[in-house]
């Protein structure tokens, strides 16, 4: 395929921004400094590029050359996960989490406590409270120490305590492991930093510098120029989309939800902003290999339902009636929700009418389920158009009708444990501390509770 120097310019420059990018969401460590080497003024012509030393100008040159899509390169990309994995590796080889512990608890005990200042109305015959406490034996902090010793857990990666680097001038990474652990073991900060240099340096000169300490005992880690080549053309090479970046190692399956609408009700912002920050996410994670359930916890179950079926029943009998319902054309789902709501409040018949058909629909009576079900499927076609402008795709719907078979089960464990009581002809939880109008209660008309 050929493509003019314009069209490469900005291909690169895209891939650049790109990498960016993902270096600060994927923990690919290309830091800015990287890219504020390069100058566009200078590829006004292609023949001017001026190369050098200059990792960036190196992969600019490359990336000019690779103009048409190639088979994933075999690069691995160097993420966070890289870093981390070779600290965890150094400490679990330099120390024992045993001992760390024990050092840890011992160092709490010998800790000097400040001196509190005294007030100065305080007489001088009323004795100190340090001057009361008694001391803790070498035997007692011995068996502190053989207690904390004992329930140490191995080392996790959170113990490496690698960051993305906080400027450009400490490198791309940094590692504060030392700096936690060296009281713990023994020694000083810097000391504790050079063992643990000494141990990850062969682990990642493949595609680093050597590491630096710098201040108390912080380590420094910076790619390589030639590794940052290397990788900035196997991104570019990528035909995948993937930019070369490695799914996680280890997947996990994530639930995301997202608007969850109501039923019969308009979709308000609240649930653009939640669609789209879910849709998001999710896009994320599953670039990242992860197995993402999309879920819409749409409020489709509850104590309005009696009042639209009734209203349904005096409205669109039609729609009470399995085979005739999904032709029934509700209109505006929001004009017949008011509609119905303004019954409710003023006719004291119709009202009781629809507490009545609650209980119907929980019971899984045919007419308000084939009612319900026309309600719902109504509003899932606005809800969809929605979706669709925002090109949301694969949701999964759950409501809460969802969870209807199980809550008898809820109500009899609870009422096992003595924390359902009956109220009021109604069967509530009371919670010790928590106002009445904030407690849970369970009726004949569902689940309800602020």
């Amino acid at each position: 395929m050929k493509i003019n120097f314009g069209a490469s310019f900005c291909l690169t420059m895209a891939t650049v921004g790109n990498m960016i990018r993902l270096s600060r969401v994927f923990g690919f460590g290309v830091a800015k400094r990287r890219a504020t080497m390069v100058n566009p003024a200078r590829f006004r012509n292609k023949n001017d590029l001026n190369l050098g030393n200059n990792a960036m100008a190196r992969s600019a040159s490359i990336l000019f050359m690779t103009t048409t899509s190639t088979p994933t390169p075999s690069i691995a990309i160097k993420s966070i996960d890289f870093v981390e994995e070779a600290v965890l590796d150094a400490i679990n080889e330099l120390f024992d989490p045993a001992e760390v512990a024990r050092g840890a608890a011992l160092a709490k005990l010998n800790k000097p406590k400040k001196k509190k200042k005294k007030k100065k109305k305080q007489t001088e015959d009323v004795a100190s409270p340090e001057s009361n406490e008694p001391k803790m034996s070498e035997e007692e902090k011995q068996a502190i120490g053989d207690a904390a010793a004992a329930a140490a857990k191995p080392f996790a990666l959170s113990d490496t305590m690698v960051t993305l680097a906080t400027s450009s001038e400490f490198g791309d990474y940094q590692v504060n492991a030392a700096m936690g652990l060296a009281k713990n073991v023994g020694m000083n900060p810097r000391e504790c930093a050079a063992k643990i240099v000494e141990k990850i340096a062969p682990k990642i000169n493949e595609c680093m510098e050597e590491p630096e300490i710098a201040g108390p005992g912080f380590i420094n880690l910076r790619y390589t120029e030639e590794y940052l080549v290397s990788a900035a053309k196997a991104m570019a090479q990528d035909a995948s989309g993937r930019m070369a970046q490695p799914k996680n190692s280890k997947p996990q399956k994530i639930i995301v939800d997202y608007s969850s609408p109501n039923i019969a009700k308009e979709m308000h912002v609240g649930h653009l902003r939640s669609t789209i920050i879910g849709d998001t996410l999710s896009n994320l994670l599953e670039f990242e290999g992860h197995e993402v359930v999309r879920l819409n916890h749409v409020g489709d179950w509850g104590t309005q339902f009696g009042m639209l079926v009734e209203h349904l029943r005096d409205e669109y009998p039609a729609a009470l009636s399995i085979e005739t319902s999904q032709d029934v054309n509700l209109g505006d789902l929001v004009v017949l929700y008011k509609a119905a709501k303004q019954r409710f409040d003023k006719d004291e018949d119709f009202k009781i009418r629809a507490r009545e058909g609650v209980v119907k629909l929980q019971a899984g009576n045919k007419e308000e389920l084939a009612a319900w079900q026309a309600l719902c499927a109504a509003s899932r076609v606005e809800y969809q158009k929605i979706y669709d402008m925002l090109n949301i795709k694969g949701l999964e719907e759950r409501g809460e009708s969802f969870y209807n078979p199980y809550l008898n089960d809820v109500v009899e464990d609870l009422e096992k444990q003595g924390l359902a009581v009956k109220s009021e002809g109604a069967t509530a939880v009371f919670l010790d501390g928590v106002s009445i109008s904030a407690q849970m209660y369970f009726n004949a008309f569902g689940i309800k509770g602020s």
